[in-house]
C-alpha cells in the first residue's frame, strides 16, 4: 500500500565469494542469518526476513546499491512481512488498520530499527481484534531459535505509552485536533497505511494530513520547533569522548529530518505538493518551490544518505540498534555535520548544549537541592509536590516542558530562588 516504485538488490548468488568473505568478516550477524537459512527456518516470516536481512547488508558493506535503495527495499520487505503477520493473525478480515511512522513510514528504514506502527479499529470487534493483534505481535517480535523479525513500537500512537493500544477512528480525530503536539504535527508527516480496508485508512490519513499541514500557522509554532531541536540534543543521550551519535548529534540525522519537516509542515498548507513523507522528495520539492536554493539541498541530501550509510554499516554488524560511532572512523562525516548544523540553525536556532541535568533519582535530587541552598523542609515537603505536579494545558508538551526546564537552565535558575539558610 502507497508505494510508487519497487526497488531490488543484487541477490547474494550476485557476489564472488572474496566478496561474501569480506562481508562475513565485518559482520557475525551475516553469518549467523547465513548459517539459519542453511540449517532450515521453521517460520516463512522468519526467513523471508533474513534473507532480505542478508542482501541489505551485503548491499551496505559492498557499496553495491545506494543506501535509499537499501533503505527502501528493506522497508517494502518490512511491509510484506507485515502484511503475511496481518493476515496469519487474522485481522486482514476485521475492520481495523495498519499504520507505518518514522523512518519505516517514509520508507527509509534503517537495518535494525524498531517498526512504528499505529492500529486504528472501529470500536464494534475490539476484543477479536486485540486478540489478533497479540498473535500479531508474538509473530514479529518473540525470539525463537531464528531469531526475531521486527521489534514493533507503538508509542507513537495518540496518548503514547498511556494511551489505549487500539485507537478508534473518532478518538484519532478527538486527540489530534483537541491535544495533537507540535512534534506530532511532524510525525503524522511520515504517516502511511500498510493494510486495512481503504474506506478506513483514507480518512485517517485525510485527518493526519489536515491535521499536519494548516493554511493558518500557529504563531508559537516556530517557537516549538526550536524547542523541539534543543530537547532533542539535551535530553536524547550521553555524549561521550570519542564518540558520535549519527542520529541525535548535532548536526546529524535527526537534525536533518527535523529541518525537513518543519519547512514541510510551515510551507505544506498552501503547497500541497509539499506533502510527502519521502526525506529526499521533500528536498527536491523544496527547492523546486524557491524554499530551499540548490546548493543546501545539494549538502543536506548528501549529508543525509553519507550519514544513513553509516548507520546502516553500523548496524549491520550485530544486527543491533545503535547509532553510536567512533569519531576515528567517520572524520570525514564531522565537516559535514558542521555544515548541516549551520543550515538547521538558520531555521531553528542554535542547539542549546549548556544545560544542567537534573538529577535522575530523589535522592540525588534532595542532595541536589541541599546543595543549592534550600531549607531540609522545604526539600522534603515542596519538591515532591511540586514535582508530582504537571502543567493542565492544551500544549501540554511545551509548557510541561517549560515548567520542568525551569528547575535547571543555567539561565532561569533565579526563577526558583533557593530559600536564605536559617540561623
Amino acid at each position: 500500500m502507497g508505494q510508487t516504485q519497487v526497488v531490488t538488490l543484487p541477490r547474494l548468488g550476485s557476489y564472488v565469494a572474496d566478496q561474501l568473505r569480506l562481508v562475513r568478516s565485518k559482520s557475525p550477524a551475516f553469518s549467523r542469518y547465513e548459517n539459519l537459512l542453511l540449517s532450515g527456518v521453521s517460520s516463512a516470516l522468519h526467513e523471508r526476513r533474513h534473507r532480505a536481512w542478508l542482501e541489505c547488508a551485503a548491499a551496505t558493506f559492498l557499496k553495491s546499491a545506494p543506501p535509499a535503495d537499501v533503505c527502501k527495499f528493506w522497508s517494502q520487505e518490512a511491509d510484506e512481512i507485515l502484511l503475511a503477520a496481518w493476515s496469519e493473525s487474522g485481522l486482514a478480515e476485521k475492520p481495523a488498520a495498519l499504520f507505518a511512522l518514522g523512518k519505516h513510514g517514509a520508507e527509509e528504514l534503517n537495518l535494525s530499527s524498531d517498526i512504528d506502527v499505529l492500529i486504528v479499529a472501529e470500536p464494534s470487534e475490539a476484543l477479536a481484534i486485540e486478540r489478533g493483534l497479540r498473535v500479531f505481535q508474538t509473530r514479529l517480535q518473540q525470539a525463537g531459535d531464528a531469531g526475531f523479525c521486527f521489534r514493533l513500537d507503538f508509542d507513537l500512537r495518540p496518548g503514547g505509552k498511556m494511551g489505549p493500544l487500539l485507537t478508534t477512528p473518532s478518538q484519532f480525530q478527538d486527540y489530534y485536533w483537541s491535544q495533537g503536539e507540535t512534534w506530532e504535527r511532524l510525525a503524522l508527516v511520515r504517516l502511511r497505511a500498510v493494510a486495512g480496508p481503504a474506506a478506513m485508512t483514507d480518512p485517517i490519513l485525510d485527518l493526519a494530513r489536515r491535521f499536519s499541514f494548516r493554511k493558518f500557522l500557529d504563531f508559537t509554532l516556530l517557537e516549538d520547533l526550536k524547542a523541539l531541536r534543543t530537547q532533542v540534543h539535551q535530553f536524547g543521550f550521553n555524549r561521550k569522548e570519542g564518540e558520535v551519535h549519527i542520529k541525535l548529534e548535532v548536526g546529524g540525522i535527526r537534525d536533518i529530518e527535523l529541518f525537513v519537516h518543519s519547512l514541510l509542515v510551515l510551507h505544506g498548507g498552501k503547497i500541497p505538493a509539499l506533502r510527502t513523507r519521502s526525506t529526499s522528495q521533500a528536498l527536491a520539492l523544496l527547492e523546486t518551490h524557491k524554499i530551499l536554493t540548490a546548493d543546501v539541498t545539494n549538502k543536506l541530501l548528501d549529508a543525509y544518505w553519507d550519514f544513513r550509510q553509516a548507520e546502516n554499516t553500523a548496524q549491520a554488524v550485530d544486527d543491533r540498534q545503535t547509532h553510536v560511532l567512533l569519531a576515528e572512523d567517520v572524520q570525514e562525516l564531522l565537516p559535514r555535520m558542521k555544515e548541516v548544523d549551520e543550515i538547521v540553525s538558520g531555521l531553528l536556532g542554535h542547539a542549546d548544549l549548556s544545560v544542567v541535568r537534573m538529577p535522575a533519582t530523589e535522592s540525588a535530587q534532595k542532595e541536589w537541592l541541599e546543595h543549592l541552598g534550600f531549607t531540609p523542609h522545604s526539600v522534603a515537603t515542596t519538591w515532591p509536590a511540586l514535582m508530582k505536579s504537571t502543567a493542565l494545558s492544551h500544549k501540554n508538551d511545551r509548557d510541561e516542558r517549560a515548567r520542568g526546564w525551569s528547575f535547571y537552565i543555567p539561565s532561569c535558575r533565579n526563577w526558583l530562588r533557593p530559600a536564605p539558610r536559617r540561623i
